[in-house]
């Protein structure tokens, strides 16, 4: 029988302090701290009639947080350029299992320099350069 298990990141507070809430990306409230936002991380003052809805973005990673669960829901732009990272990352992995697979040790990838959306990331994936060992 398979179980679909989801699990949503969370932040927490730092230890013995309740109060005080600690990023997935170590930032606190002492460090770069936290802003009061939509959904959609757009910066806002929480006034009476703002329709504030409790989000908060970190101002180090740019998760936004909802205040109530501590659960992110969601990624502040331009901070999820750091999804660039983790497609290149996941892509080498699928290189080394495909190589493997053929019998072949990867030895790298070179992938061009300067891509700064995620549109271009996806686009440039004819562009990597694969060496292997033999």
């Amino acid at each position: 029988m398979k179980t679909n298990i989801t699990t949503k990141e969370k932040i927490t507070h730092v230890i013995n302090d309740k109060d005080t809430w600690l990023c997935i990306c170590g930032n606190e409230p002492a460090n770069q701290g936290f802003h009061t936002c939509d959904k959609y991380g757009v910066e806002m003052e929480p006034l009476i009639g703002s329709n504030w809805e409790g989000f908060y973005f970190c101002d180090k990673c740019g998760r936004i947080i909802n205040k109530d669960t501590l659960e992110v829901v969601g990624r502040k732009e331009p901070y999820s350029t750091r999804l660039e990272e983790k497609i290149r990352h996941a892509h080498s992995l699928l290189l080394e299992v495909l190589l493997e697979i053929e019998g072949k040790e990867l030895d790298f990838i070179n992938y061009p320099e300067g891509l700064p959306s995620f549109d271009e990331m996806v686009c440039a994936l004819g562009a990597i350069e694969i060496y292997t060992k033999d």
